[in-house]
């Protein structure tokens, strides 16, 4: 029994010595900014937590270092972010990431697009819907809107 118990702590040791969480990059507002000059080894074998790398514009935008491996993201925004292979998103339970890919369509409204990169729905749906907008992405206008809106 003893030998189980020291087998057990020693697998959880091990366990948290793989992924051991990345104060540099957890917990943190990177928004808009991107890391693909940076040394992957900032990012190796690490666990980020709550931290926000949306980026504004087309999906799947470069934003780590080539080379980045053995990262899990738990909690953040990756919406429109490429994420490298080798690496892990949480896409379940309470520390899911956010994945989507959002663009601003000629209505001059972000929406959230669909594996062909075409409008699903706004990101602010409900709003919409309480102010009678339509949500059928068909209702976007086919010329982009100029101007601010008052």
């Amino acid at each position: 029994m003893k030998k189980i118990v020291i087998i057990i702590i020693a697998l959880l040791l091990c366990s948290t010595a793989w992924a051991a969480q990345n104060k540099k990059h957890s917990f943190k507002d990177f928004t808009h900014r991107k890391f693909v000059n940076v040394d992957a080894k900032e990012f190796n074998n690490s666990e980020i937590v709550g931290t926000c790398f949306y980026q504004e514009g087309d999906p799947d935008q470069d934003v780590f270092p080539a080379g980045m491996t053995g990262v899990t993201f738990k909690r953040c925004n990756l919406d429109n972010v490429k994420i490298p292979a080798g690496n892990f998103v949480v896409t379940e339970g309470w520390e899911k990431c956010s994945t989507r890919s959002i663009k601003v369509q000629n209505d001059l409204e972000d929406w959230i697009l669909d594996a062909e990169n075409k409008p699903v729905e706004p990101v602010s749906k409900e709003f919409f819907i309480e102010k009678g907008i339509s949500i059928d992405p068909k209702d976007i206008p086919a010329d982009k809107i100029e101007g601010a809106i008052k």
